[in-house]
């Protein structure tokens, strides 16, 4: 069995990686520490299903287009991607006085903090993992 297809079989459920990251300064305990989320990573049928229902098609005369909403995709990769805070949890909905998980990241989250919030998710989904930095360690 090759190396690859051993490392497969072993590290099949990609689900499991959590992972703590910081998002902003603004997020630090009584003591000036940092408060960090804790996150989990999309899977491709995730992110399929996200790209889907962000995407619009425009059909206005003979044109044809496509217009991709990522200020509701970085939601919905926030919302269901947290693991702490839950923006789900019907606790943090009422203590916040919204209906929504979506509300619940608008009401506590700055748009930067939103965006970086996605970003570290889908870096940790495999999106801009640069695998030159990994090949050039490697050769060290």
């Amino acid at each position: 069995m090759s190396l690859l297809k051993n490392f497969l079989i072993e590290n099949s459920d990609i689900t499991s990686k959590e992972s703590e990251v910081a998002v902003s300064s603004r997020f630090k305990d009584e003591k000036g520490n940092l408060l960090k989320f804790k996150i989990r990573p999309m899977t491709s049928d995730e992110f399929g299903k996200y790209q889907k229902a962000c995407t619009t098609l425009n059909l206005a005369g003979k044109k044809r287009s496509t217009q991709f909403d990522s200020a509701k995709f970085n939601l919905m990769v926030v919302v269901n991607h947290s693991i702490d805070p839950n923006f789900k949890e019907a606790d943090l909905i009422k203590q916040l006085g919204v209906q929504t998980p979506e509300q619940a990241v608008n009401k506590t989250l700055l748009a930067g903090e939103i965006v970086e919030l996605a970003n570290q998710i889908t870096t940790l989904s495999g999106f801009d993992n640069d695998i030159n930095e990994d090949i050039e360690e490697a050769k060290n």
